[in-house]
């Protein structure tokens, strides 16, 4: 996804972007897909806590989560 990036902003957009645009969406691309690997491990996580009758452990990590994101939300905001 990282590597194919701009093609594929190119080709999704069937000619309506620009160059510019072109770029934008593929630095968006680039941003989702570094954070696809995080996303896809805290899925498998949640199944395995769940399948160990854990069901503590992953609503502690969510609000961690959530307050985490909240705060750097707020932090990067300026940048």
């Amino acid at each position: 996804m990282i590597l194919l990036r701009v093609p594929s902003s190119r080709s999704f957009s069937a000619g309506a972007f620009d160059r510019m645009t072109t770029l934008m969406t593929a630095e968006a691309l680039l941003f989702y897909s570094l954070g696809l690997w995080a996303f896809s491990a805290s899925r498998v996580m949640l199944s395995a806590f769940y399948a160990f009758q854990d069901t503590k452990t992953p609503v502690q990590v969510a609000t961690v989560t959530m307050i985490a994101n909240a705060l750097l939300s707020l932090v990067l905001m300026g940048l």
